[in-house]
């Protein structure tokens, strides 16, 4: 039997790519903890949970957050996190040589304390 290899990196590096039209401002797993007020909008990728070993495959979800600037006295900017969030939900399903994303959700997000509102969207993922 093979050893067991978790492409975690390789995985993320693929979402940057992917969803890098929806916002030329793509992180990693976390949010930067203090943005430029030149930037409008950003999207975070990670994988949220563990990656479960099948032995033929692995599993686990991939989370897309998509952040949005309020507008002033802190009213979320619908509009605009209505488009990014139609354009994510518009890539699936993902398939490439690393992985397949199926089955969209979209998970409430809210104020991020920060001067932004985000929306969630989570599918599952087969690791091939």
């Amino acid at each position: 039997m093979g050893r067991t290899r978790f492409r975690r990196k390789d995985i993320l590096k693929k979402l940057t790519e992917i969803f890098g039209d929806v916002s030329r401002n793509v992180f990693v797993t976390d949010r930067p903890a203090a943005n430029e007020d030149t930037m409008k909008d950003f999207v975070v990728v990670s994988l949220p949970i563990g990656i479960y070993d099948r032995h033929v495959y692995q599993d686990t979800y991939c989370r897309i957050e998509v952040f949005v600037r309020n507008r002033k006295n802190g009213i979320e900017a619908t509009d605009a996190l209505e488009t990014m969030q139609q354009t994510v939900i518009d890539k699936f399903p993902l398939s490439n040589e690393l992985f397949s994303a199926t089955t969209p959700r979209l998970l409430p997000g809210g104020d991020d304390g920060l001067g932004f509102h985000c929306l969630i969207i989570q599918a599952k993922m087969i690791i091939k």
